[in-house]
């Protein structure tokens, strides 16, 4: 009863700050994913979704129940199909500005090469150099296993072939955990930073140095066009021959211009 208490008063106390922020999801307020922006969808091996056609069985971004009974988003994709994102801030984001994106999450099925989070390029000039200049997804394990090991890699140069691997951790399936992510998209002096379970993570530079700023250009169109967050499940598999059927559960996210905004999830910054 106290737990149950404890989170409705979560929820209204989420919901009424919602001003606070440029965009906020709270699956126990009862929000629609649909707050977060725009549904993209892909189905059978990359096929572009039929206009009109709204989600089902084989892809859905919707707000249920974990397998434990909480509220969240169930974000899920069958076998071969490859899309099921909310595309955030579309057309939005500016230069020299630090965005601030927090979310907590589960993972209960994901495949090689699954993307969860993308900050993705949106540049006529430079994506193809950089299509995705920053993205939390998963790698095979050490011991090669499974692709339960996630990893942030960024393409800090915004040149082809400059993709690196800063980070990553291996998970388990079916745990919750929370996740920040700062960018900030200045031409000459951007960054991105990782908060994990509310620490913030130290990440490898292309030199092998140490960092918890790790420096580069995560908006590669400048003032002519933009990137923005993408979160969900996205990708199809190894040798892009198919993935395996994926599924996860959103609670919460928030995007705002503080730190502060993404710490009103609790367990993303400590």
């Amino acid at each position: 009863m106290h737990a149950l208490k404890t989170c409705v008063l979560w929820a209204l106390c989420l919901t009424s700050a919602t001003a606070k922020y440029l965009v906020s999801y709270n699956a126990s307020a009862g929000d629609d994913p649909s707050v977060l922006g725009l549904l993209n969808l892909n189905g059978w091996h990359r096929e572009d979704w039929p206009k009109g056609q709204s989600q089902n069985s084989s892809v859905y971004f919707k707000t249920a129940t974990d397998p434990e009974g909480v509220p969240a988003a169930h974000v899920h994709k069958s076998a071969d199909f490859t899309r099921a994102e909310y595309h955030i801030l579309k057309d939005k984001t500016v230069v020299d500005m630090t965005y601030y994106i927090g979310y907590k999450v589960r993972f209960d099925a994901v495949d090689y090469q699954t993307f969860v989070w993308q900050w993705k390029n949106y540049d006529g000039s430079s994506v193809e150099a950089d299509n995705v200049p920053a993205v939390l997804t998963f790698r095979k394990d050490a011991d090669d296993s499974n692709y339960h090991t996630i990893v942030l890699q960024v393409n800090p140069s915004a040149k082809d072939g400059g993709a690196l691997v800063v980070w990553s951790k291996a998970l388990s399936m079916g745990r919750t955990y929370t996740f920040g992510l700062v960018v900030n998209t200045s031409q000459s002096s951007g960054y991105i930073q990782l908060y994990f379970n509310g620490a913030l993570a130290t990440m490898t530079d292309a030199s092998g140095q140490k960092t918890q700023k790790l420096a580069g250009n995560f908006f590669p169109g400048g003032g002519s066009a933009n990137s923005s967050p993408k979160i969900g499940l996205y990708g199809n598999g190894l040798n892009d021959k198919g993935a395996a059927a994926c599924d996860s559960y959103i609670y919460n996210v928030i995007v705002g211009t503080t730190l502060a905004n993404i710490a009103d999830i609790p367990g993303v910054v400590d």
